[in-house]
């Protein structure tokens, strides 16, 4: 008994079908765990850190230091450091200038964006008294190498209820350009513009171990960043990429609690939301696969069971309802298919 030509087409859209679900069902898993530690990876590079770790209590430097060591003790940890920030005013050509001051390790990560334009010495080894000018900061046209700055301090201390004056020395070592990875890094993500419009002032960078220790006393204006180390977390899906996050995060959290310290998670967090689009998109194109395979079913059903009876209307429907969905997906019509 020879199989009509309805039937051959309605095999055909039938196979259409299933080989449309099976590619949603590849895409949705496999795809998306080819795709899952490249995302990861961006991710764990543009985040201006991993985890922050902050608080509104005055600590000494030496405490700062002990949780800084204990902090690199927690497995996964790759670098910490501390950031703080601070408004000067300096008198600069007899008038009264107020300057941003940001004091940074050393050996900080923001340094892997910073190039020196004018001044000399190794970048990154700032001496005492040292500092580096931003070079498309405001108004920082008006500083050169070399320049000293007289700088004054004012803050309230609230152990001594009344306010406080600190006066240094700073002298311009150099001019850099800061591009806008180490810039977001620098700010740690606070400043959202972060075009040289977005601060208000002359913007310099300083050894955080120089300035900062003789100022904490009188202002909490330190925090700490830790940074995690990439192996293990970008190279895996991102499901165990959260889980050895939270691993860390639950070895930062004890720490930093022993001095009354909160912990911001900027990696989890982005990991999370990562996940659930993940998850939306695979449900979605698990569910629009059901539908075709459904819809595959529903057409060639009827004729492996009957492959001459006549064409009924429901059937035609069918048909007509798979044409359509097979060209909004870029197939071509069924019946030339079958010729």
């Amino acid at each position: 008994m020879s199989q009509s030509p309805n039937w051959q087409r309605s095999y055909v859209i039938a196979l259409l079908f299933i080989a449309l679900a099976i590619g949603l069902f590849v895409a949705a898993y496999f795809g998306a765990a080819f795709i899952a530690p490249k995302e990861t990876l961006q991710e764990f590079s543009d985040l201006p850190s991993h985890f922050s770790v902050g608080s509104l209590s005055t600590i000494t430097p030496e405490q700062y230091g002990t949780l800084v060591n204990d902090l690199l003790g927690v497995g996964g940890v790759r670098q910490v450091e501390l950031r703080s920030n601070e408004l000067f005013t300096a008198n600069v050509s007899g008038s009264s200038t107020l300057i941003d001051l940001y004091g940074i390790p050393n050996q900080s990560i923001v340094y892997s964006g910073i190039t020196i334009v004018n001044g000399t010495g190794q970048l990154g080894q700032l001496g005492t008294g040292q500092v580096y000018m931003w070079n498309r900061a405001p108004n920082a046209s008006r500083f050169h190498a070399g320049d000293v700055l007289p700088a004054e301090f004012s803050f309230y201390s609230y152990s001594q209820k009344s306010r406080v004056n600190v006066a240094r020395n700073f002298t311009i070592a150099g001019v850099v350009n800061v591009n806008l990875k180490s810039i977001w890094k620098l700010v740690d993500g606070v400043v959202t513009n972060l075009s040289p419009d977005g601060f208000g002032f002359p913007l310099v960078l300083a050894n955080w171990s120089d300035v900062f220790p003789s100022l904490l006393s009188y202002n909490p204006i330190t925090k700490i960043l830790v940074y995690a180390d990439s192996s293990g977390l970008v190279d895996s899906g991102l499901e165990t990429s959260l889980a050895r996050a939270n691993h860390i995060l639950n070895g930062v959290t004890p720490l930093a609690s022993k001095f009354n310290f909160t912990v911001v998670s900027n990696l989890t967090s982005s990991l999370e939301g990562k996940l659930f689009t993940l998850q939306r998109t695979r449900s979605v194109l698990t569910t629009v696969a059901l539908l075709v395979v459904s819809a595959a079913l529903y057409i060639a059903l009827p004729r492996l069971h009957r492959p001459n009876f006549e064409d009924s209307g429901t059937t035609k429907k069918a048909e007509v309802f798979a044409t359509i969905l097979l060209s909004e997906r870029g197939y071509p019509p069924p019946d030339r298919v079958c010729r």
